[in-house]
């Protein structure tokens, strides 16, 4: 039988070592650099793969925009996110990370941001353009769509022939 202090210091052990393998999967940020004129951001990662977001998405997805409860604190920030650039792009030294310095036509509204780049490499391929040759279009997750899909399976186009109903 193992001593509960031995068997409380194996798990914790664990526990870091399984963190460590979760934060070192691919998911580091290689290299980042703001295009067209600071309206997109390219981003690199470890694993080959890159995409193009675009700044505003970046903004708008910041943790800090949303409560516990993944409402959004103010509904003001939707209509800002347009109004900014990436000035500057730059993964930490772990690429673990990725700092994006946002300004826009106020100097005084200028911020500086920190993103997980874990966060950033699991929505890239929903939001992001792949700029790699390997990249695979994304499938529809199965039972999500729209609710007009069986509409337009139905859908009969009008053409010249088409008799309009008339009502008395």
């Amino acid at each position: 039988m193992i001593p509960i202090s031995v068997a409380g210091k194996r798990s914790l052990a664990s526990g870091a070592v399984a963190a460590q393998r979760l934060s070192s999967r691919g998911v580091k940020i290689v290299s980042a650099s703001p295009v067209n004129d600071g309206k997109q951001v390219d981003i690199e990662f470890v694993d080959r793969t890159s995409y193009r977001f675009h700044t505003a998405w970046i903004k708008d997805a910041h943790p800090n925009l949303t409560g516990s409860d993944y409402y959004r604190k103010s509904a003001k920030t939707v209509f800002e996110v347009n109004d900014f650039t990436a000035d500057s792009v730059k993964p930490m030294e772990d690429g673990d990370k990725i700092q994006v310095h946002f300004k826009n036509c106020n100097p005084e509204n200028a911020v500086t941001e920190e993103y997980v780049s874990s966060f950033l490499h699991a929505f890239a391929p929903f939001v992001g353009r792949p700029l790699h040759k390997e990249a695979e279009p994304i499938q529809c997750l199965p039972g999500t769509g729209s609710l007009l899909d069986g509409l337009y399976q139905n859908r009969k186009g009008w053409h010249s022939d088409l008799e309009m109903p008339t009502f008395d």
